[in-house]
Formats: C-alpha cells, sequence, structure tokens
C-alpha cells in the first residue's frame, strides 16, 4: 500500500516507495561513486552495518570469532552443561581438588 501526501492544488500525489527512492537517489550521483555504491550494496558485511538498527551494532570480527570458537568446542564435547549455578560451582570446586590433589598449581 502507498501513502498518499495531503493534496496540492486539489489533486492527490502517491509517495514514492523506497525503491523509487533509492532509484532517484543512484540515479542522481555522479559516474565516480556509482563503483563505491556498488560496493556497498554487494557487501554483506557493509550492508548489515547499514542495515543495523540504531543502538544496535553488528558483532565485531573478535566477537564473531569467540562465536566460531564455541561452535568448534560444542561441536568436539569439549563444553560442559550444568543445570542451576550451584552444580557450575561444585563441579569447578571438584576439579580444583583434583588438580591439588595432582599437585597442579591453581589457575587464577
Amino acid at each position: 500500500m502507498q501513502a498518499w501526501y495531503p493534496p496540492i492544488l486539489g489533486r492527490p500525489r502517491p509517495a514514492m516507495t523506497t525503491r523509487e527512492r533509492l532509484h532517484q537517489l543512484i540515479d542522481a550521483l555522479p559516474d565516480d561513486e556509482l563503483q563505491a555504491v556498488e560496493r556497498v550494496l554487494a557487501e554483506p558485511l557493509l550492508r548489515a552495518l547499514l542495515c543495523t538498527p540504531e543502538g544496535e551494532e553488528p558483532l565485531s570480527p573478535e566477537e564473531i570469532a569467540g562465536i566460531l570458537e564455541g561452535e568448534r568446542d560444542i561441536a568436539a564435547g569439549r563444553v560442559y552443561t550444568f543445570e542451576n549455578v550451584e552444580d557450575l560451582i561444585a563441579d569447578l570446586h571438584e576439579h580444583a581438588r583434583r588438580a591439588e590433589a595432582d599437585g597442579k598449581p591453581r589457575s587464577a
């Protein structure tokens, strides 16, 4: 559904769609700027940066690397799950107790 502007001189004028406005903006660009616009529109990361809602930043390369590392750990079975935080704490204490019994120094 298109929006309508108030009548001007007795005739209603349809509002431009976003697509029509974008075509108009691109048509108005100087030729030497078209390649840069094409790169932005064709590059998924740059598009994501432009389309991210205000106040929400895209993930940094470090955050993406951390997520991928976590997915690899999950796939390799190098993760532990707990029903609650008390079980997690008990497991940490058990690991510390075993490390001390084996003579290994506790890590910070």
